[in-house]
């Protein structure tokens, strides 16, 4: 026989393991998750210098069967590739992006999409969804060497 107080802390811990549960749904209000995920879905570089190419590997997990039908970016700037297109429940995929940064100083954001199908259990319950993806950076100018004159010395 358990006591009422070890009855209400079973009952928030449940409260507790269920809200963190709902947490983890789809935001349309499945119960189940999405197909696949991003671990870090944005990412945001330091300092890059103008005119360089930042390299970044975005990694994918596929919770259900899923087969990846594109991979989009917003900007010729932006160039990947993933390592896998099928994906079996549990299958971890690496996508690695290229992103030269030429236009100009201060705060980029450039877009990739990978388009997907959510197999679910039938092929005619299949769906296209979409898996957003976001780099950001703070371009900067690239420094000049600029040569030390103070150690010239005219001739008198």
């Amino acid at each position: 026989m358990t006591s009422p107080k070890t009855e209400r802390t079973l009952l928030l811990s449940s409260l507790v393991a269920g809200a963190l549960w709902a947490m983890t749904l789809h935001p349309e209000g499945r119960t189940t998750p999405t197909a696949l995920v991003a671990t870090t879905p944005c990412q945001h570089l330091k300092d890059i210098p103008l005119g360089s190419t930042a390299k970044v590997t975005f990694e994918l997990i596929a919770n259900r069967a899923t087969r990846i039908v594109a991979v989009l970016t917003s900007c010729n700037c932006t160039t990947a590739a993933l390592n896998s297109s099928e994906f079996s429940p549990g299958d971890c995929a690496k996508l690695d992006v290229a992103w030269t940064l030429a236009a100009k100083e201060g705060d980029q954001s450039t877009a990739i999409t990978i388009v997907y199908l959510d197999e679910t259990t039938t092929p005619r319950d299949a769906t296209l969804k979409r898996l957003p993806l976001q780099l950001r950076a703070n371009a900067v100018a690239q420094l000049t060497e600029v040569p030390n004159t103070s150690a010239i010395i005219p001739n008198l």
